[in-house]
């Protein structure tokens, strides 16, 4: 089944899928509650909200054994106009949102009718629910954790939509990979802001408040220098970085 599923997620586009047993939160939990204690949620009142969730999927799924976690790349070629104001890369196509959580309802319903499982076996999330996104993916052995807090991934980098389907379903669970940033800072450098605190990204004014008057030309710039890092580092390592983003919901042909 598990290889069935791993398929399936490549079939509708996802870069990558692993699964993750959902019975140990310990560890997430611990490093929340200190962002949180730290004041790093800034004025995003809404993180302290619903942490029983958060902390216990099972509470969003009943029966819940295993996450099932889907990776998206959304890096891009194509160049966004010269103009005054910048949209995020994540953000330069399709709601992401729906994208995602229809794919996986999509597999839900596939895995569902091929195995012959009851309803109430899946609940699906992308940025939709309290849910430790990117520690299942790293505990689902998609990528480690940068010094950014973002997730990398070795053959997609970080350009990636992070989607979690939670299931009834008692799935072998995949091996979280190692940390592989060593000594490299690219991601602390290039910060316009000086924002980046490894391992936390607290949402606070920048170190030098000129910084935020830089140009979105300077912007461009900074941001061009750290992916041309990351493309040279992954092809150093053998790695292969997505090309184009992949928003149909419907399987590939």
């Amino acid at each position: 089944m598990e290889e069935y599923i791993k398929n399936l997620a490549l079939s509708y586009g996802f870069s990558a899928c692993g699964f993750a047993n959902i019975s140990d939160t310990a560890l997430p939990a611990e490093k929340f509650s200190s962002w949180l204690n730290a004041g790093f949620d800034a004025d995003m009142h809404y993180m302290r909200e619903n942490t029983d969730k958060r902390m216990n999927p099972s509470l969003l799924l009943d029966g819940a054994n295993t996450a099932i976690v889907v990776l998206l790349n959304y890096f891009s070629n194509h160049s966004q106009p010269d103009e005054k104001y910048k949209i995020a890369s994540y953000a330069y196509g399709a709601d992401y949102h729906y994208v995602v959580r229809n794919k996986l309802r999509l597999m839900a319903d596939e895995i569902s009718l091929k195995y012959h499982l009851p309803d109430g076996c899946f609940a699906q999330y992308c940025d939709s629910a309290p849910v430790f996104d990117r520690y299942w993916a790293w505990k689902a052995g998609l990528g480690w954790i940068g010094k950014n807090s973002m997730l990398i991934n070795p053959k997609v980098g970080s350009f990636t939509f992070i989607g979690v389907m939670f299931t009834t379903l008692s799935l072998a669970s995949d091996t979280p990979i190692s940390e592989r940033c060593g000594k490299c800072t690219a991601c602390l450098d290039a910060c316009p802001t000086g924002a980046i605190v490894a391992v936390n990204f607290p949402p606070r004014k920048p170190k030098d408040e000129t910084a935020s008057a830089k140009t979105s030309k300077d912007l461009d710039n900074s941001t061009d220098a750290t992916v041309q890092k990351v493309v040279d580092g992954a092809e150093k390592e053998n790695m292969t970085v997505g090309s184009a983003n992949n928003f149909e919901t419907k399987k590939e042909v």
